[in-house]
């Protein structure tokens, strides 16, 4: 059984196809005492020069310095986010839905935010029961139909659905219709991700309009 993005088990296809360490960022403190308690914050700086080390794939070191930034600041949602991530590039699924989930909390507002948990649910459904995978699918879908009422023109949440739709068992979610729906809607927010979104449905042995740009 194969797996989409995210890690929900998918319906079979009907048809098959073919650094430098951080301390050289000095994080600049600002001390306040309340109640005799000390509190640090970290400045924008420190979050960019730990993005930069992350789009550099320099992981252990973006790792270290963004949970650095989440002992600073943890009610910053951007790091929560950051730390889920890189957890779930190293497979750490249980980390990436607590700090997803976080992120989630403190800004519930967040396409992608919400799309990360999402993609978090769904890897996180590889490794558990069968009985707690279909949960996990469900909370994954539900997650991506937030992400993309929140942001309509939002592609990734868009082709995040047209996956899921495509791929799950009906069971949990899965429905063809929708996933063409979604494929529409992908065409007309971005013309080169709709063709391939259309080449997904003709992949699972779905018909497509000659001409779907139209």
């Amino acid at each position: 059984m194969g797996q989409i993005r995210g890690g929900i088990p998918a319906r079979p296809a009907q048809t098959s196809q073919p650094g430098p360490d951080l301390s050289a960022f000095p994080r600049i403190l600002s001390l306040w005492l309340a109640a005799a308690a000390t509190l640090a914050a970290a400045e924008p700086a420190d979050l960019a020069a730990a993005r930069a080390l992350l789009d550099a794939r320099r992981f252990p070191e973006a790792r270290s310095a963004f949970e650095r930034l989440e002992a600073a600041e943890p009610s910053n949602p951007d790091v929560h986010y950051y730390v889920g991530e890189l957890a779930l590039n190293r497979g750490d699924t249980g980390t990436s839905v607590r700090e997803m989930e976080r992120a989630v909390q403190l800004a519930p507002s967040s396409a992608l935010f919400r799309i990360g948990l999402g993609d978090a649910y769904g890897r996180s459904a590889e490794k558990a029961p069968i009985f707690t995978r279909f949960s996990l699918a469900r909370k994954c879908v539900a997650e991506y139909q937030r992400a993309s009422s929140l942001e309509p023109g939002n592609v990734d949440a868009h082709e995040r659905l047209l996956e899921f739709y495509l791929r799950a068992p009906s069971f949990v979610g899965g429905d063809d219709d929708k996933a063409e729906h979604e494929a529409s809607t992908v065409m007309k927010l971005d013309p080169a991700r709709g063709a391939r979104a259309y080449a997904m449905l003709q992949a699972h042995g779905q018909k497509v309009p000659p001409d779907p740009a139209r």
